[in-house]
């Protein structure tokens, strides 16, 4: 045959290898599904917050400049007392 002395034994130990990694992998994977907290019958109540609107946000920054870099790659928005030191 093809096979050299010792061959056989080395198949073994990368196959005794391959088969630990995938019994580790299927326990690692199944240990942290399983561990998330779970809630049952509780009720969480919160404050009612206002949800800002997206005319809000425009409003705060609408006296804002913008710079564009020459090669139009990006541009920002930025207030208007900003200073670069």
């Amino acid at each position: 045959m093809f096979y050299q002395k010792g061959f056989a034994t080395i198949l073994i130990l990368v196959g005794i290898v391959i088969l630990v990694s995938v019994a580790g992998g299927a326990y690692f994977f199944g240990t942290t599904k399983n561990s998330s907290p779970k809630i049952q019958n509780q009720t969480v109540s919160q404050a009612s917050k206002p949800v800002p609107s997206s005319t809000s946000s425009s409003d705060e920054t609408r006296n804002w400049k913008t710079y564009t870099d020459p090669n139009k790659i990006f541009s920002f928005r930025y207030p208007p007392n900003f200073v670069v030191r």
